[in-house]
């Protein structure tokens, strides 16, 4: 019978390439995915602040028309007073419908949540 000549070192040296091949592969796969997770959290965190000032918009555009062109104010200082008064009635006794017809500060605060022993 007739033995093979096998050279044990080319066949690990060929394995070793082939282990530093993938390692960088591995590597390189490693900084693209990173680089996708930074362009994930920019983008979501644009899409956060258009939300904010989305909704800020619209809380300035409902100050104005439901308190400040109706009121017709004559002095700064009691436009400074008047603004003052609604936007604490606003936060404390307005019902809002996105929030389940509740006012902000009881949502926010959790009263709405302590008097009906709801846990979240």
């Amino acid at each position: 019978m007739q033995h093979l000549a096998f050279d044990k070192s080319k066949v690990v040296k060929k394995y070793k390439q082939k282990i530093n091949a993938l390692k960088k592969d591995k590597e390189k796969l490693a900084k693209k995915l990173g680089e996708v997770m930074v362009e994930r959290d920019w983008a979501v965190g644009k899409l956060k602040s258009l939300d904010l000032l989305t909704k800020v918009e619209r809380f300035f555009r409902t100050l104005k028309y439901e308190h400040i062109y109706p009121s017709g104010y004559a002095t700064i200082k009691e436009a400074k007073e008047g603004i003052s008064k609604y936007i604490n009635t606003y936060n404390t006794s307005r019902l809002h419908s996105a929030i389940g017809y509740r006012a902000p500060d009881e949502a926010y605060n959790g009263k709405y949540y302590q008097q009906n022993k709801i846990t979240s």
